[in-house]
């Protein structure tokens, strides 16, 4: 077995095994995607996703075919084996259902506590809110002063962790789907959109006032019905009390899923 960093001269040798966001992810830098092939033929057996952070390094995804633990703790070691003056903490998220508990543990992870969870459910599940007071105007992130939009995310204190790891505006994560809500030309909300392969995810919203959310989620909800199918897997990330009474209140039958969050150091 051959392990290596997959870059634009050697990602097509692993596109059987990578998502769209991937590729996509490798030829704008977002993602340090590692490769593992057979030293024989030379046909690719595994990839690991990762995304490094100011203070944290992020293992997205995980994939060997066929399934091999082997091939899977060798990718592993690829991230958490760094020299001492490149290592950060390694985290690796999850529901029950993503997550190889067992795989992480034999590999040096432990279990943290976790204050996060998903919502989980369709854009139909969005409940119809009828017309609300036009609070704001609402632009999508391509039409909206950038500037602005970074100071109030940086305003705000991002969670640090899953939601918005840095205090930054990374334009290759955030989809031109998520929603800036302007007032009197000052921003006022945001309901930022990452697109995958397998699911719309919100991992951060956030807004002046009660009003503004209802407006934001109105607009969201027409979005979702123009752009995607009405079975689309959409998720919100959740990672305080006041957000997940919000979020719940605003779907008509979200379904709540734990987020597990294993550490190396």
């Amino acid at each position: 077995m051959i392990t290596e960093i997959i870059t634009e001269e050697t990602v097509k040798k692993y596109m059987p095994l990578l998502k769209n966001e991937e590729i996509f992810g490798i030829e704008n830098e977002r993602f340090t995607c590692f490769g593992a092939c057979d030293e024989e033929t030379g046909d690719p057996i595994g990839i690991l996703t990762a995304e490094v952070y100011m203070e944290h390094i992020r293992i997205r995804r995980i994939f060997t075919s066929p399934k091999d633990k082997k091939t899977e703790k060798a990718l592993i070691s690829l991230v958490t084996d760094l020299p001492e003056d490149m290592k950060l903490p390694v985290y690796c998220f999850g529901t029950d259902e993503e997550i190889d508990e067992a795989l992480l543990l034999e590999s040096g992870f432990t279990e943290v506590p976790s204050d996060y969870s998903y919502i989980e459910g369709t854009p139909e599940d969005i409940k119809d809110l009828g017309t609300p007071p036009k609070v704001c105007e609402v632009r999508t992130l391509d039409r909206a002063p950038l500037t602005g939009v970074q100071n109030f995310i940086t305003g705000t204190q991002p969670d640090g962790i899953l939601g918005v790891p840095d205090s930054y505006l990374d334009l290759n994560r955030f989809s031109d789907a998520s929603l800036v809500a302007v007032n009197q030309h000052r921003i006022v909300g945001l309901l930022m959109v990452e697109e995958t392969d397998d699911m719309i995810e919100v991992p951060y919203i956030c807004a002046t006032g009660n009003k503004v959310t209802i407006f934001l989620f109105y607009v969201f909800k027409k979005l979702l019905e123009a752009e995607y199918d009405a079975e689309a897997r959409l998720r919100f990330v959740i990672c305080d009390e006041l957000k997940k009474v919000a979020i719940n209140a605003l779907m008509e039958s979200g379904v709540e899923k734990k987020v597990r969050i294993f550490r190396y150091d």
